[in-house]
């Protein structure tokens, strides 16, 4: 969901909990252009949260679930799930980039590669074409792993990639 910031109350529970995060880069204005993506909050006092694994967070918020949101224009969601949406990028570029672009971009970046390692991006599908570019910019190599040729010109468009195609073998019935 990508839409305009509209800001929080000084005394709104979401607002303190800001104030005392660590992180403290969520400086949003009133009109800024800003999205949610799947994660829809954390606590900030378990022990998950204390630890910066948000995620893990025992009272996480999930956006749709906990509360409504996600496919409207306008919504109230808690500060630490709204991420700045430049001006330049269009809602509907930077809606992907929310959902399954944090996906692919997280186990990117937790992995143990580093620029030059060779990857593998199983699927080039909806995450799959977003964790190649993501690959390719952390300047990995990157090997994509498709069960066929439809989407081998698409991984090439990407980036320069290395495209394997699996083949199932399906056992005959005797």
């Amino acid at each position: 969901m990508a839409g305009l910031a509209i800001s929080a109350h000084p005394r709104s529970r979401s607002c303190r909990s800001h104030r005392r995060s660590r992180l403290g880069r969520h400086h949003l204005e009133k009109g800024d252009r800003a999205g949610v993506g799947w994660h829809g909050g954390q606590d900030n006092t378990c022990p998950a949260c204390r630890t910066g694994d948000f995620a893990n967070c025992e009272s996480n918020k999930i956006t749709g679930i906990t509360y409504d949101g996600g496919y409207q224009q306008y919504m109230v969601a808690p500060i630490e799930a709204v991420a700045r949406i430049p001006d330049e990028l269009e809602p509907a570029e930077a809606a992907p980039l929310l959902c399954a672009g944090i996906t692919t971009f997280n186990a990117l970046r937790h992995s143990a590669a580093g620029p030059g390692d060779l990857v593998a991006v199983q699927g080039i599908g909806g995450l799959g074409h977003m964790g190649i570019q993501f690959a390719n910019k952390f300047g990995y190599r990157v090997a994509a792993v498709g069960r066929g040729p439809e989407n081998a010109a698409l991984a090439k468009n990407l980036v320069r990639t290395i495209m394997l195609t699996v083949v199932l073998a399906v056992p005959q019935s005797s």
